[in-house]
């Protein structure tokens, strides 16, 4: 009976629609309480919401602020790390500037200059006067011949002429070796592989008449040839073997600047040259005492920089002492007249060089 009274109250349009009115009335209550219970109450300030974060026992911050959508970026937000309160978007990280390199201020050359004498005289004491020839030349080769190292070029010039013009022969010495005349031996013939004049082999081993060499002698000979140095703008020229320097001359120059610089091959040493003054046509025979050559003549030819193409160029003495030290030549390098005599025994021709420099 109750199901057949049942039956007939559902099959009522109007009964029908009211039960689902109450069952979606029911149902709208429903979700509406859960949401509640889940979320809670919303907080009067609409522009913010507070999270509370536990670390470690303590309770940090978090701000989330609302932001619209349009003004968002696109880029994915940084994940947040620690506990530390968050209290806006980290800015995008910019390109590292480089750190600051670091530029070592270089040594003083009073120091460095200081540090190499003392390096050299404590090898001198230590009986390596080669070891210490070697530094000093370094050091000049690489920093010039200016203050502050005239201390340094004084004992390098020290060390050469000991180890170069004197008899003596260091064991360890590169430069020299020793040699024992044979019988038939003659002075000319035992210089030629030297590369230097048989007279530079007389000057260092003390001999006065080549001719009167001994069976059994002993000699020193070196392993040329010898250079030249000329520094203008310190009116000085060094001679060097290899890399040594072992004496040093001061110069006369051409006036108005006129010596070229670059290097020089020595294509002939000449005694007592006849000379023509090119200015006025005058020639002077070669013992002439009023021959401008001093009684010496080193024919240069021009190899690299300023002096290629040059003709006519040359180291002399003169007889014009006053001009040594000055820019009074034609262009030729001037010497003293002891100081050529010198010099015109250790050039070799079409072996050795001369730099001039500034």
């Amino acid at each position: 009976m109750a199901r057949r009274k049942l039956r007939k109250f559902w099959a009522r349009p109007a009964n029908k629609f009211l039960a689902s009115l109450v069952a979606f009335v029911l149902c709208s209550w429903l979700v509406y309480q859960g949401l509640s219970w889940a979320v809670g109450p919303m907080p009067a300030d609409q522009g913010a919401r507070r999270l509370e974060l536990a670390d470690g026992g303590d309770y940090d911050t978090l701000v989330v602020e609302r932001v619209p959508l349009a003004s968002r970026s696109e880029a994915p937000a940084a994940p947040v790390t620690g506990g530390l309160p968050l209290l806006a978007a980290d800015p995008a990280p910019s390109a590292a500037e480089p750190a600051p390199s670091e530029t070592k201020t270089p040594e003083p050359l009073e120091a460095k200059a200081a540090a190499a004498l003392a390096e050299a005289e404590q090898l001198i004491r230590s009986r390596k006067t080669v070891k210490a020839r070697s530094l000093l030349n370094e050091f000049l080769t690489a920093n010039g011949y200016d203050e502050p190292n005239t201390a340094v070029e004084r004992l390098a010039l020290e060390l050469g002429e000991q180890s170069i013009l004197t008899p003596g022969l260091a064991p360890d010495d590169h430069l020299c070796y020793p040699y024992t005349v044979k019988s038939g031996d003659l002075l000319m013939r035992i210089a030629n592989p030297c590369h230097v004049p048989y007279r530079f082999i007389c000057r260092i081993n003390g001999i006065a008449d080549p001719r009167q060499l001994r069976v059994d002698q002993r000699l020193k000979l070196v392993r040329g040839p010898i250079n030249a140095v000329v520094v203008k703008h310190k009116f000085m020229m060094y001679m060097y073997l290899q890399d040594a320097v072992f004496a040093r001359y001061a110069v006369g120059l051409g006036k108005n600047d006129k010596t070229p610089t670059g290097t020089w091959l020595v294509e002939d040493c000449v005694k007592n040259p006849a000379y023509t003054d090119p200015d006025t046509g005058k020639l002077y025979a070669g013992a002439d005492p009023e021959n401008p050559t001093g009684g010496y003549w080193v024919r240069l030819k021009g190899l690299t920089g300023e002096a290629v193409g040059k003709s006519g160029f040359g180291i002399h003495g003169t007889i014009e002492p006053e001009s040594i030290g000055k820019m009074m030549s034609k262009g030729c390098v001037r010497l003293h007249k002891k100081d050529i005599a010198e010099v015109f025994d250790m050039l070799e021709s079409g072996a050795s060089k001369i730099t001039v420099l500034p």
